[in-house]
């Protein structure tokens, strides 16, 4: 209507009016501001943006879960080595999100068939560099499932390739999303300088149990239980805290999970709290018919990772520990920040934010979460992120996954 009353104005105008002939200027200098901010966000920042995913496991279901939220991501095709894994995959997604994706078995065909423009490497951590290696020549938008890499030749490996190819990576340390650890990051101001600073990760029989009956049970897969499942809190910390640390310290071992002879839940009698009940793995149908393959006894002979530790990560001014244990009937990430001033802590599950200074009264502070699921809220988030970041031609916690693994590698090191 507005375009019809310009023409319909300019038919009629009077050249010599000068007030008409400002309007229109005017009026067509909005019009053009219009039409190009239209076409710049149709052209590339709204436009669908195509998703494929390379290792059909539990991670990956849980983006497929939050693609569905996210109307510019469009997931067109999955693969997994296992025919039938992916193939049963992409079946559920249909089944569920009446969405239809082509399942592959390797990564070329792939590529060939599907345009995709940003690609998930879901895939246990030790094959990570070698599926980015596969795909980067083609795909330019790769996340990569943490941790990034399983040691530090790794990640220099996939930096001079990431360069040489100019890949954007985009790494989903997904707790940086967390309305709680942004609360506490907000408030630290308050408490003066940082004196101490304790985090503690405690997981619970379920969720630890199937680290140690999956690939995770071995450092060759995953680098080390610390790496493997600790690497979002490690991050966390050199958030809240920075990378300027001056030395560090670990210890750990195996306390509870300690061999016995076993091999398989299944035939095992006893009434035991970390029993496999199908928690924490996709699942395909043969998979449900015959679980053979995730009801490995967690007191097996075939692990070598740790079933707790304690690290110490020496600043100038003060000490940071982080702990974790594996054998706890709740899990919780809590945190507690000394500081001159006062103190701040936090309860993950509880999502609340406590704060003392000098002689006021403490206050608590409950946090809301995005959402009660997906790291309460924080995948979404992430997804959210990485499309700005896919946009903008940018990393994503890229940097920030090297400083992890370099942390972590040293932290083992120390042992």
């Amino acid at each position: 209507m507005f375009y019809l009353l310009i023409l319909s104005i300019l038919r009629n105008i009077n050249y010599k009016d000068e007030q008409k002939i400002k309007f229109c200027l005017f009026c067509g200098s909005i019009l053009l501001m219009i039409s190009f901010y239209y076409i710049k966000n149709m052209s590339c920042g709204q436009r669908a943006v195509n998703v494929g995913i390379i290792g059909c496991g539990q991670r990956a279901w849980g983006y497929v879960k939050r693609f569905d939220a996210l109307e510019h991501l469009h997931l067109v095709a999955v693969c997994d080595t296992d025919g039938n894994r992916s193939r049963f995959f992409a079946s559920e997604v249909d089944r569920i999100y009446k969405l239809k994706v082509k399942s592959y078995t390797d990564t070329q065909s792939l590529i060939d068939n599907e345009d995709v423009d940003i690609m998930f490497i879901c895939t246990p951590d030790h094959s990570h560099l070698h599926v980015f290696k596969q795909i980067c020549n083609d795909i330019k938008n790769i996340v990569i499932e943490k941790p990034m890499c399983i040691s530090m030749n790794e990640c220099k490996e996939l930096d001079c390739i990431k360069q040489e190819q100019k890949v954007n990576v985009f790494v989903p340390f997904v707790l940086r999303f967390s309305n709680i650890f942004r609360r506490m990051n907000e408030l630290l101001p308050k408490i003066g300088n940082i004196t101490r600073f304790d985090y503690k990760l405690d997981l619970n029989n379920k969720h630890s149990a199937s680290y140690y009956r999956r690939w995770h049970r071995k450092r060759k897969n995953c680098g080390s239980f610390l790496l493997t499942k600790g690497c979002h809190d490690i991050d966390v910390i050199l958030w809240m805290n920075g990378a300027g640390f001056n030395d560090v310290k670990m210890m750990g071992n195996v306390r509870v999970f300690n061999p016995r002879n076993r091999t398989q839940c299944s035939s095992c009698d006893d009434d035991c709290k970390f029993r496999f009940a199908g928690g924490y793995v996709f699942m395909t149908d043969k998979d449900i018919e015959d679980c053979h393959r995730f009801d490995a006894c967690i007191f097996n002979n075939d692990h070598d990772i740790m079933d707790h530790f304690s690290c110490m990560v020496n600043y100038n001014d003060y000490i940071c520990t982080y702990s974790s244990t594996m054998y706890q009937e709740n899990g919780n990430r809590q945190i507690l920040i000394n500081g001159t001033k006062g103190y701040i802590s936090c309860d993950y599950m509880a999502s609340t934010v406590t704060l003392k200074v000098g002689n006021k009264a403490k206050e608590v502070f409950v946090i809301e979460s995005k959402s009660s699921t997906g790291h309460k809220g924080c995948d979404q988030a992430f997804l959210e992120n990485m499309l700005k970041a896919f946009r903008k031609n940018e990393d994503l916690f890229y940097q920030e996954s090297l400083s992890c693994i370099r942390l972590c590698e040293l932290l083992e090191e120390s042992r």
